[in-house]
Formats: C-alpha cells, structure tokens, sequence
C-alpha cells in the first residue's frame, strides 16, 4: 500500500509556494501531495517563458500584482480564484517514468476527483511536440498551452499543469480554475477574454456554490478510495524544514 503525505489548502505568498514545492523536490522522501492559494493574487510562468512578451507588466505593477517565475516549464498562469495543486514523489513509484505516463497518473486522479465532484470533465488527449512547441513560441498563456492529458470540461481546459524533475524525484504542480476572472485574466496575460471564454472554464460555472474545501476534501476520498494509506501531518509547515525553505526563497525572487 502506498504511503501519501497529504496537505490540505492553505495559503501562502507567492515566494513561498515557491520554495515549499521545491523543497519536495529536493529533500523530499516519499510521495507528498498538497493544495494551495496565493496571497496576494500572483502570476507565475513558465521557467523558459519571455517575461515581457507573455506578461503585461505595466498593468500588473499599477495593480501590484507580484509575478514569479516557476521551475517547472509551461505557461503562464494567474492565481487569483483558482486551486494549486503539488505532488513530488519519486520517479520510481509511477507505472510509467516517462513525462507523459507520470501527467497521465496524476491527471487521473484529479479527473476521478472532478467528476465526484459533479463536474462533467474529460481528457483531451495527447499533443503533438509541434503543437506544443508553437504554442511555447506565442507566448500563450497555460490555459491556452496545449499540454498532453489537459483536463477538460464541455471541451474547454479546466486544469493546467506543469512538471520538473531531478534525477530520482518529480515534481508536478498546476492550477484548477475555481473562479475563473476572464477579463483581468486577459489583461494580465496579453490575450483576449473572447480567447479565453472560448477555450477556458471554470469549476463555479458548473457548480456556483462549491467551496475549495469541498474540493480538497473529495480529493482526499479519491486517494482513499484508492487504498492508499494517507498520512495528515496538518499544515504543510510542520513537515518542512524551514531554513533550508527560506534558503530556497532565494531561487525565486519576485520578477
């Protein structure tokens, strides 16, 4: 039976969220799993991105939006309403190593989770390097980014996620639109509302009154209901050590 650090949301600043998910990546033993938010509302990107050309930053400094820069790769992403997810694990407890087959295991139980949620989501399927690579070169936003087993909902993106590993351990985190701002979402990202209407939804527009604990809750359920044994350590804090999180920060100042 498999051993799972489980993490219920909390909140924390941006450099933080950072740090603590880089700290499972490096010093981590075992599998952990946790949800979060931002405070304040953040825009992180993708490792590789252009920060000027996929960021409008006069828009962002004006309105004191912090922007951070991930370690993992795909796009970029505004975190303001919506659901961050982590897992860090090692690379030998997935059935498939490769980067696909570790997004395929993940992206099932969070699909399993949606829908006993109520929402009515689907896979999208494999994406072609070519796809993926023309959308990296347009700047497009994650919610835009093509990606291999997105979860989608009425055809329209609801999870986006992004990976980065070391040579025995993985980490993977993305976002779950909760409630999904189009308008300050476009003008943060240099893209349209009308783009992301088109391609993004959100779990509120499915059920208007869900809260974020039902969400967590019911992911713990889907990892219980499939016999692994979960550990609650309570707050993600009491499992960290915090000076070589705080020595962490430093990898990921505010751009």
């Amino acid at each position: 039976m498999t051993e799972i650090h489980f993490f219920p949301y909390e909140t924390f600043s941006p450099t933080m969220n950072m740090a603590i998910d880089e700290y499972f990546l490096k010093f981590g033993s075992g599998i952990a799993v946790r949800l979060y938010g931002w405070n304040p509302p953040t825009i992180s990107i993708g490792h590789s991105q252009d920060l000027e050309k996929v960021v409008n930053l006069s828009f962002c400094i004006e309105n004191n939006i912090p922007v951070i820069r991930r370690s993992s790769g795909g796009g970029a992403v505004y975190h303001k309403n919506d659901i961050t997810y982590m897992v860090s694990a090692p690379i030998s407890v997935f059935q498939d190593h490769s980067v696909v087959g570790m997004y395929k295991e993940i992206a099932n139980y969070l699909l399993k989770t949606l829908k006993r949620i109520g929402i009515p989501c689907h896979f999208a399927g494999t994406v072609s390097p070519e796809e993926r690579r023309n959308g990296m070169k347009q700047g497009l936003a994650c919610f835009l980014l093509p990606s291999d087993y997105e979860i989608l909902a009425h055809d329209r993106k609801l999870v986006g996620s992004a990976q980065h590993r070391e040579s025995t351990r993985m980490l993977q985190h993305g976002s779950i639109a909760w409630r999904f701002d189009y308008e300050e979402t476009a003008t943060c990202l240099c893209t349209t509302t009308e783009s992301l209407k088109e391609r993004v939804v959100s779990m509120n527009q499915f059920l208007p009154d869900l809260s974020i604990e039902t969400v967590w809750k019911t992911f713990l359920e889907t990892l219980e209901t499939e016999k692994h044994r979960i550990v609650q350590p309570g707050s993600v804090l009491s499992s960290i050590n915090m000076e070589k999180v705080i020595e962490l920060t430093k990898d990921f100042p505010l751009q």
